[in-house]
Parts: C-alpha cells; sequence; structure tokens
C-alpha cells in the first residue's frame, strides 16, 4: 500500500551530485548489485525499472561501465563537447595518494552508463552517460560527462538538447511494476514558501503542472531519503501534493503519474517518518534487530490529520491521524469497530523530525475515548518484517487489541528520581508510559478506572504483545495515583538498582585484588625459600608467577633450568615491567625474537602460496568471463504511439 512510496531523490543542480542511475547508491561491481555475468569492468545493475512503451511499458536496465581506455572516454567528452581537464577535475582526490590519482587508476575507476533491454543483451543507448533517467523508451533525462543535465534520443546516436524550461531539480518515482512505469518531473521554486511541480510525458513535454505545492519549513538535503517531501506517492500511481487554495486554505490535489489527469482534491496531506521495522527497534535508548542491507532507517508516510489529544495524555504530538489506502483515502472503517484514528508515540520532543516509534490507537464511543498500543505488527498481519511499523498495516491490529481507559506519556521527575536514587541526576531519562486500566473490561468507562501502571516501553513487538492480553498489567506491582510519580519512581529504583550493582562490584574487585596481592606475596616468599634449598623449577608456573614480577636472580634462576617461557607474551610483559634495556629483558628476549622470525617467515609462505592461486583464479575467471556474447544483427524494433486530440499518432 502507501509504503510503495519510494524514497524521494531530489537532485538540486545548483552542484555537482554523485553519478548514480534509478538509485541513490554508489556504482559497485560485485553479485550483490549486478545480475548474471560481471566483472570489475562491467555491470548489468540488478534493479530494473519499468518505463513507458505505447499503450503499456517495457523493462529496462542500466549497464555500468569503467575502465575503459583513454582513447573512448576522450572520444566521449569530445562528442559531448567538454574539455578532458573536466576529467581530471572530477576524478582527482586532493590530498589523496600519488598512486590513487594516477591517470590510469582514476579512468579504472571512472564509471559511465548505458541503457540496455532487461536482459541486458540488446543496447538502446551507449555507455556516455554518469546517469540516465528514460521518460520513455524513447526519450531520456540523462546526466553528461560535465555533470550537466540534458534531455536524449535513446538511440544508438542519441540526439543531445537543453531542457526547455527553468528548474531547480527533479525527482522520479515507481517504476517497480508494469501498472506504475518510472515517472519524473521537475520542481521549480515559486513565491511565498510554495513550488510548481511538472509531470512529464513520455515526449519529454510537461503533462501536468501542479502550482502553489507547500514546500517544508526545513529540507534536509545532505540525505536524499531524509529530505522532507512535498508530495506523497501512493500504490495505485496517484501523487498527492499539499497546496495552499486561492483563498488561502489548504488541500490535497491528486494527480494520475500515469496521465497527467486530476483525480479529485481532498482534504490535506501530513507526512510522518516511520522507522523500519527491521531496524531501530528500541525506544529505549537501544538499538536491536537483524538490519536490512543497504534499507533505509525509517520510511516517509502519509495519513491525513482528523483532531487532538487531551493535553492531559502528555504526547509531543497530540494530533489524531487516519492511515490512507492505495489512493489516499482514510481506511474504511469495519462495523462495530469505534477506531476513529491513531496517535504517534515518540522518543524525542520535536515535532519536525522525530521518528514514529509506537503507535496509540483512539477509540471513541458516545463521546467517550478509549486507547490501545501497539509498536508494530504481528507477522500474522503483515508478511514483511521491514514493514511492520507503516501505519496502514499497524491499523489492521485495532480489532484485536484490548483496550485500556486513559494513557500517559512523559519523562522522569527529576527531584523524584533523585530522591528514590539518592544523588544528583544529571541527564534526560528517556519519556516512559503510564496506562490506567478498566476495573471492570466487560463495563469499560462504566466500571471505573484502576490507579496508573507503568507500562516498559521497549521493543515494538513486545509492546503490541502487552495489549493483546492485559494480564501482566493488571498484576502489576509498578502503581499509583499519579503517572507522573509511578514512572519516576520505577525508573529511579532500576537506577539505584544499577548503583548498587556498580557498588558490589566495585567492593568485590577490591577485595579479589587483596587477594591477588597476598597470593603473590606467598609466593615470592616460597620462591626465595626454594631457591635457597637448590630445588629444580622446570615447569613450575608458580615460580614463574614470582619470577616474573621480581626478575633479577629469581628470574635467572628460573631460567637456568627452563631456559624459556611459559608464553610468549611473557618475554613483551617482562620487557614492558623492567624496560627494553634490562638484564631481564636482554635474558629472554633473544628467545621470543626467535619464534617471532619463525613465524613470520611461515606467514610470508603462506601469503605468497595464497597469492599465487589467487593469480591463477583470476586468470580462470578472465577466460570464463571473456568468451564474446551473442548480440542480434537486427534488433527488435521499438515503438512509441501517443494520443492527440483523439487520434493515435505513431
Amino acid at each position: 500500500m502507501i509504503r510503495a512510496f519510494l524514497a524521494v531523490l531530489a537532485v538540486a543542480f545548483a552542484f555537482s551530485q554523485p553519478a548514480h542511475a534509478w538509485r541513490t547508491g554508489w556504482s559497485t561491481f560485485s553479485e550483490m548489485n549486478c545480475t548474471g555475468k560481471f566483472s570489475d569492468k562491467e555491470c548489468l545493475t540488478k534493479q530494473a525499472k519499468w518505463v513507458r512503451s505505447g499503450d503499456g511499458a517495457i523493462e529496462l536496465r542500466i549497464k555500468e561501465f569503467r575502465g575503459q581506455s583513454k582513447s573512448k572516454v576522450a572520444a566521449i567528452f569530445k562528442a559531448q563537447g567538454v574539455p578532458w581537464s573536466v576529467f581530471d577535475k572530477d576524478t582527482i582526490q586532493y590530498g589523496g595518494k600519488e598512486d590513487y590519482n594516477k591517470e590510469k587508476a582514476r579512468l579504472a575507476r571512472y564509471t559511465l552508463r548505458g541503457l540496455y533491454t532487461a536482459d541486458g543483451k540488446t543496447e538502446l543507448m551507449p555507455p556516455h552517460f554518469l546517469a540516465i533517467y528514460p521518460f520513455s523508451d524513447k526519450l531520456a533525462l540523462v546526466k553528461t560527462v560535465d555533470s550537466k543535465f540534458r534531455i536524449a534520443t535513446i538511440g544508438k546516436q542519441p540526439v543531445l538538447s537543453d531542457i526547455p524550461f527553468p528548474w531547480a531539480a527533479f525527482n522520479f518515482l515507481y517504476g517497480g511494476s508494469r501498472a506504475t512505469p518510472l515517472t519524473i518531473q521537475f520542481e521549480t521554486s515559486a513565491s511565498g514558501g510554495t513550488a510548481s511541480y511538472h509531470l512529464m510525458s513520455p515526449d519529454g513535454t510537461i503533462a501536468t503542472t501542479i502550482d502553489n505545492v507547500l514546500v517544508p519549513i526545513k529540507r534536509d538535503t545532505t540525505v536524499p531519503e531524509w529530505r522532507d517531501p512535498a508530495y506523497f506517492g501512493f500504490n495505485s500511481g496517484l501523487i498527492g501534493f499539499p497546496v495552499r487554495t486561492a483563498g488561502g486554505t489548504e488541500a490535497s490535489i491528486f494527480v494520475d503519474s500515469r496521465t497527467g489527469t486530476i483525480d479529485r482534491i481532498d482534504d490535506p496531506l501530513t507526512f510522518l517518518r516511520v522507522n523500519n521495522g527491521m531496524t531501530e527497534q528500541y525506544i529505549c535508548g537501544e538499538s536491536r534487530g537483524k538490519p536490512e542491507w543497504g534499507g533505509p532507517k525509517s520510511y516517509w508516510t502519509a495519513m491525513v490529520k482528523v483532531g487532538m489529544l487531551p493535553e492531559s495524555t502528555g504526547l509531543p504530538d497530540r494530533s489524531i491521524y487516519m492511515p490512507l489506502d492505495d489512493r489516499g483515502r482514510p481506511l474504511a472503517q469495519t462495523t462495530g469497530n469505534p477506531f476513529v484514528g491513531m496517535a504517534r508515540i515518540s522518543g524525542e520532543d520535536s515535532t519536525i523530525k522525530a521518528e514514529t516509534r509506537g503507535w496509540l490507537f483512539v477509540y471513541s464511543e458516545k463521546g467517550e475515548l478509549s486507547y490501545s498500543v501497539a509498536g508494530a505488527a504481528t507477522n500474522d498481519v503483515v508478511s514483511s518484517p521491514r514493514f511492520q511499523m507503516m501505519p496502514e498495516n499497524v491499523a489492521r491490529m485495532a480489532p484485536r487489541l484490548q483496550r485500556i481507559g486513559d494513557i500517559w506519556f512523559g519523562r522522569p521527575d527529576k527531584d523524584i528520581l533523585e530522591t528514590v536514587i539518592g544523588e544528583p541526576v544529571y541527564h534526560t531519562y528517556p519519556m516512559e508510559l503510564a496506562v490506567r486500566l478498566f476495573n471492570d473490561p466487560a463495563k469499560g468507562a462504566g466500571g471505573g478506572l484502576t490507579n496508573w501502571t507503568h507500562v516498559p516501553v521497549c521493543e515494538p513487538v513486545s509492546l503490541t504483545s502487552k495489549f493483546l492480553d492485559l494480564t501482566n498489567l493488571y498484576a502489576s506491582k509498578d502503581t499509583g495515583t499519579n503517572p507522573l510519580a509511578v514512572v519516576s519512581v520505577v525508573v529511579g529504583q532500576k537506577k539505584a538498582k544499577f548503583l548498587a550493582a556498580l557498588k558490589y562490584w566495585s567492593e568485590a574487585d577490591e577485595r579479589a585484588a587483596e587477594k591477588e596481592r597476598a597470593y603473590l606475596q606467598t609466593a615470592i616468599e616460597n620462591a626465595q625459600k626454594t631457591m635457597a634449598a637448590g630445588t629444580n623449577v622446570k615447569g613450575s608456573h608458580t615460580f614463574f608467577r614470582a619470577a616474573r614480577n621480581v626478575g633479577g636472580g629469581m628470574l635467572n634462576y628460573y631460567w637456568r633450568d627452563n631456559g624459556r617461557l611459559p608464553l610468549i607474551e611473557d618475554a613483551s610483559e617482562i620487557c614492558g615491567r623492567f624496560g627494553s634495556n634490562s638484564a631481564e629483558c636482554r635474558l629472554v628476549w633473544p628467545w621470543a625474537q626467535g619464534i617471532y622470525n619463525q613465524e613470520e617467515a611461515a606467514r610470508q609462505a603462506e601469503a605468497e602460496r595464497y597469492a599465487a592461486k589467487q593469480a591463477a583464479n583470476r586468470a580462470d575467471y578472465q577466460r570464463a568471463i571473456s568468451k564474446p556474447a551473442y548480440v542480434s544483427s537486427k534488433p527488435p524494433e521499438i515503438r512509441y504511439c501517443w494520443r492527440e486530440s483523439g487520434f493515435w499518432n505513431c
């Protein structure tokens, strides 16, 4: 549903951006990012995109090349009218190592991209560009070698032309399915904190322009996935733009990305940040869970604001939101379910950037509010753990959760903490949750409410389970008449217990150290008696322990009977204790150095053996991938048709 919205890639053209093609990542020639046969010079990217073609769409891929000869790269620069000095400027790393900045090394890293059919066998656009974004199978937006964006025809010899209108940035979204092919739109600045968005047609012209789009006050451009969005793409292919109407009110315009037609004008959208269910799962200051490689830590989601919570709930953001379906409409409510919306639980006070770490469900019956809490959807509700926190998935939990009568969310009180802990508190504690349960769940509010009960807020899935079954909350001893006092005492007791444990371990360490000192003194006294008696100490670890600490004649006595130390590391410890020029170090170090030399010789021999094996493997691999690939002499003809004034033209 809403999760299909791709992270906005907003490329500002006031400065040069890293080269990339349909993804914000870097060029990596590896099995993880390439499909089919690949080498360190050629990579057919795994991620394909559907682009417009005639009445439908076709799937295309980017193929990346690097390590091309200087003559080939120079010819591309010349064809695009770009001086060779630009190559030096873009590839030399100032302050880098000399070998890294040699022209041969820079050419080996330099990556250019071409457009190919999904199987990678047919070249549709030669690898002459830093990035390629097709409007259709006939036309594309390309980034030339001087990092400038131009429009190019798709073919063996692309014809370049300038973008025909002033613009500031472009974005692309969709392309993951035949039903929603790649959509490109340009953003141009406007006055009064608004912008205009131009959805592009397959022929590179403007299909639709949406004016007065509300631009977020704070836009983080350093990380593309975190850039505050000014629109939202839904799974159906509709894009919602929050706008300011001529009358000064706010609304949302929904545009069909495939046709450019306006679907409707509706309530204003609100964009919120939601954490990825597979990462950053804790809101207790600890992160657990298996991160998804390359996946974002969080996602944007779109909702509609429908009301406000009472101030007594203490949430940083008291707005009540309703999740949306794949056409941007509020989720349909089932009969008998009084669910009216959800509020976000965030560990941060900021309402601008704070990620949503948990959800508060709000129910209304005859004007009386009741609540429940979920940290994530369960596995039987949504198949992908990655999207367990998206609101439209979590909302499906609402009918299954048990409700409570009241809720409070806030930080523990500093004065109470200091009283319970017994020492000053110098830092801010995370926000905590307390609830009031129904005395008689069958009667609801009519049966009265219990005292406030502390609810541990940790892993979202665990938080959800607490409200699937309230048994443990009813049995909790962490209760009181005031929620602030309840959470403050609980947190203070945990801290006091922790400090007591630290004190216990500190005292235990000191007792152990004292015993260690007494044991060593006994060992030294016994060693002195052994020396006086002339007893052989071969293999005696007790005597060595004393000799290692005393040195001098005692260490000489041990060496006389052993001629070596128990461990090679013991030599380093003795030299560190008595000094590298000491008699003790001169006694033991030649033995240790001999062993180190033997080990180094063995490592060198193994390294040479491994290097020879790797060279042989690389040679075999290069022979395997160097076979010429079959390319049809007559590539399939690609046609594009468009509709104008009720007639089809091809």
